[in-house]
């Protein structure tokens, strides 16, 4: 869902920059006094893309590679993935709605918040301990450096190997 939304989002911003430069080169079709007042009615009327628009979507395209990331991180059992999984889904979701709400809703900014939405509560899900079993995950986060074997209360890390046991005295084996 993270690299599906990263890649929505990228040809977002791909497309709201090359319609701004399509109204520009439509000019280009005339010459003279044409081409000139042309561009400067261009000008005056197309907006150009906001900064701050500019921002969100490459801050949603990082959150969205984050929690590609964090399944990696995840899919090889390291303890930082499902740190990333719900960070990312948060940023996300709230970037998602701000962009919703200043600049209006289009389907890919729509995907995000949904996407952000659900990877949200699947990060926040990592942390009880029964949704961590299923996965195949320890219980506990503390429990992530342990090696399977070694119960909770089991030490760790393990002490000297005991010493080796002595035979007792008697007569040589023959081969």
């Amino acid at each position: 869902m993270g690299l599906l939304g990263a890649i929505l989002t990228l040809t977002l911003w791909i497309n709201l920059n090359s319609a701004v430069s399509r109204a520009a080169d439509v000019c280009n079709r005339f010459g003279g006094e044409y081409s000139s007042m042309c561009r400067q009615q261009i000008k005056n009327m197309v907006p150009t893309v906001p900064m701050a628009l500019v921002v969100c979507l490459f801050l949603i395209i990082a959150a969205c590679l984050a929690v590609a990331a964090g399944a990696v991180l995840l899919f090889v059992k390291r303890p930082m993935g499902h740190f990333l999984i719900l960070g990312g889904g948060i940023v996300m979701l709230m970037l998602s709605i701000g962009c919703e709400a200043r600049y209006g809703a289009t389907s890919r900014v729509t995907y995000d918040l949904i996407a952000g939405l659900v990877i949200a509560v699947i990060g926040g899900l990592m942390f009880v301990p029964a949704f961590r079993l299923v996965l195949g995950l320890p219980p506990r986060l503390t429990d992530v450096h342990r090696p399977a074997g070694f119960p909770h209360g089991g030490q760790w890390p393990p002490g000297p190997p005991p010493p080796p046991q002595q035979r007792p005295p008697g007569p040589p084996q023959h081969w």
